[in-house]
């Protein structure tokens, strides 16, 4: 559902488009409720860049298709969707339908801010975070290998299934 947690947020941008000559936004909700607004309404549309589009896949097929469907609305409105790998680019463009060209890979960098984070010295492996990760790929990869793996994950569920049977794997929670 595009559900803003301010609900006031896409009609304040539609109002304050008039000002700007391009509005850069996140990829919330609420922003995208804008783009959506600005897509289907009459009046001026300006160029809209919109960051860290961090679209996840739907097991639902219906759920599928209304994602896809709002998608391709917004992308009615927004000029660059910025996204944080180049695989995203390949990845959302084919499975939302929307055009290649729309997509722009900036490198990311990886940040831990308000986090408490200890790194302790060892020989073991690190992998973290919970948006677009193939961890099922890596502990395929590391199944046969006797070298530690640690992984933080703010999903519990994925945490429960994925590991039973790897006992060189932990898997710790992380706050955000």
């Amino acid at each position: 559902t595009l559900v803003s947690r301010d609900a006031a947020l896409p009609f304040r941008l539609l109002r304050l488009r008039t000002h700007y000559d391009v509005l850069i936004t996140g990829a919330t909700r609420g922003e995208c409720l804008f783009a959506l607004l600005q897509a289907l309404l009459p009046g001026r549309k300006i160029p809209h860049v919109m960051l860290g589009c961090l679209w996840k896949r739907e097991s639902n097929p219906l759920r599928y298709l209304l994602k896809r469907t709002l998608l391709r609305l917004v992308s009615r409105s927004v000029t660059r969707f910025i996204v944080w790998s180049s695989q995203e680019i390949e990845n959302y463009a084919n499975y939302f339908g929307i055009a290649h060209s729309q997509f722009c890979f900036i490198p990311h960098p990886a940040s831990l801010e308000g986090y408490a984070v200890t790194p302790s010295a060892g020989r073991y492996l690190f992998a973290g975070g919970d948006s677009s990760r193939d961890y099922r790929t890596l502990l395929e990869a590391v199944r046969p290998l006797s070298i530690p793996l640690v992984i933080a994950s703010r999903n519990p569920r994925w945490r429960q299934r994925q590991v039973q049977g790897l006992p060189h794997v932990r898997v710790e929670a992380a706050s955000a």
